[in-house]
């Protein structure tokens, strides 16, 4: 894989990385509107571009990708034992084994994206020989989604109400990781870089916001994570990021997305979940921790502490 690197990916992610923590916190929580535009819609973003990421920049050489992938496992289980105070049911044993199998499964809170990213990738290895031929299969996955939360959201039969606020059934590996992150290694493969103009950027964000008004209101602001307009608003703010050509390096961005909820917990834990000084607090203090631990994988001998070289 090359080494050349893109500031604009870089302030992207950190973007990104923020809007995720505005999506747990809710910083308009007093202003439905803008809240279900914002919270419910745009940040919603976020996850299917760091997947479209996750493709571009994924090798599936077996020697780069088998290293990556027990990494990317290590950190998983380092994560889901870091939080597992808050989701562990230790009611009994059988409850404790039945809470570990589901939440490794699917992954707790915002851990559903490592979750979905090892079980994407692992399928783009196995199938890195016919990718071309997955890439539609995963399209048709990402369509399946969009459907069954459709269904739930409107809530009006048995089936609909059985899966109505079941998030994992379509929000996972296949309805969303493979599908953006197929498309970024698709998009790594062309021989010619498409180039994204500043119109084309605006009418795809136009059509983004568009849905979310559309669906804010036939849901009635409930919860949504999919937008059929993902598809290609994802792909397209990468390209267009990727063109901005900046000397910078982020390092802070995946630490905010890991370790914010110790502190958005602590606001739900104590009852408030969610409005601006909620989302200010819990950025902030993720920033800090971000840059703390940074500092600390920079101290001699913190390299010996295999947790510390797992954290990005």
């Amino acid at each position: 894989m090359e080494k050349q690197h893109h500031g604009g990916l870089e302030i992207l992610k950190l973007i990104m990385s923020l809007m995720v923590v505005g999506i747990h916190t809710n910083p308009f929580a007093s202003l439905p509107a803008l809240n279900s535009l914002t919270s419910n819609g745009i940040f919603r973003i976020a996850v299917p571009v760091f997947f479209v990421m996750n493709g571009y920049f994924l090798s599936l050489e077996r020697d780069k990708f088998l290293p990556w992938l027990r990494r990317i496992v290590l950190l998983y289980l380092l994560l889901s034992l870091l939080f597992s105070p808050l989701w562990l049911d230790t009611a009994s044993p059988q409850d404790a084994l039945l809470s570990i199998v589901q939440n490794l499964a699917t992954g707790w809170h915002h851990l559903w994206y490592l979750a979905a990213l090892i079980v994407a990738a692992c399928l783009a290895y196995l199938g890195r020989a016919h990718l071309s031929l997955l890439l539609p299969v995963a399209l048709l996955c990402f369509v399946a989604g969009i459907v069954l939360q459709a269904i739930a959201l409107w809530n009006g039969n048995d089936f609909a109400h059985a899966i109505h606020g079941q998030f994992d059934l379509y929000r996972n590996a296949l309805t969303v990781a493979l599908p953006f992150l197929l498309i970024g290694m698709a998009l790594r493969r062309r021989q010619t870089p498409l180039h994204v103009s500043l119109p084309l950027l605006l009418l795809v964000g136009a059509l983004f916001v568009g849905e979310i008004v559309l669906w804010g209101w036939l849901s009635r602001n409930q919860t949504r994570d999919l937008y059929a307009s993902l598809i290609v608003v994802a792909p397209v703010l990468f390209l267009a990021a990727r063109q901005v050509q900046l000397n910078y390096r982020d390092h802070m961005s995946a630490r905010i997305y890991y370790f914010h909820p110790i502190f958005e917990m602590a606001f739900k834990l104590n009852g408030k979940f969610g409005g601006g000084k909620v989302f200010l607090v819990t950025a902030v203090l993720s920033a800090l921790l971000a840059y703390a631990i940074g500092k600390l994988k920079t101290l001699q001998g913190a390299g010996r502490l295999g947790w510390v070289r797992l954290i990005p």
